[in-house]
C-alpha cells in the first residue's frame, strides 16, 4: 500500500466516523431514529429493544458519544 492511498483511506474512514458522530447526535430528533435505537440498545443491555431515544439520559449519551465522535473524526483527519 501506498502512502498516498493509506491517507486517502484514512480520510476516508475519518470522514464516516464523523457523519457517524453526526448520526448520532441528530438521532434523537430526526428520521434516523431506527437507527439511533440500534446504538442505544446496544448501550443499554440486555439486547431485547425495549429501550425508548425520549429518555432525557438517552438523548445525553446520544449527544454526548456523538460529539466525541465527531471530534475523534476531525482529529483523525
Amino acid at each position: 500500500m501506498t502512502p498516498k492511498l493509506a491517507a486517502q483511506l484514512l480520510r476516508l474512514t475519518s470522514a464516516g466516523t464523523v457523519l457517524f458522530g453526526l448520526m448520532l447526535m441528530l438521532a434523537p430528533h430526526s428520521p434516523l431514529k431506527p437507527a439511533g435505537l440500534v446504538f442505544v440498545d446496544l448501550a443499554f443491555l440486555p439486547l431485547d429493544r425495549t429501550q425508548d431515544m425520549d429518555h432525557e439520559v438517552a438523548q445525553l449519551m446520544m449527544a454526548i458519544s456523538g460529539g466525541l465522535l465527531c471530534g475523534l473524526g476531525v482529529l483523525v483527519w
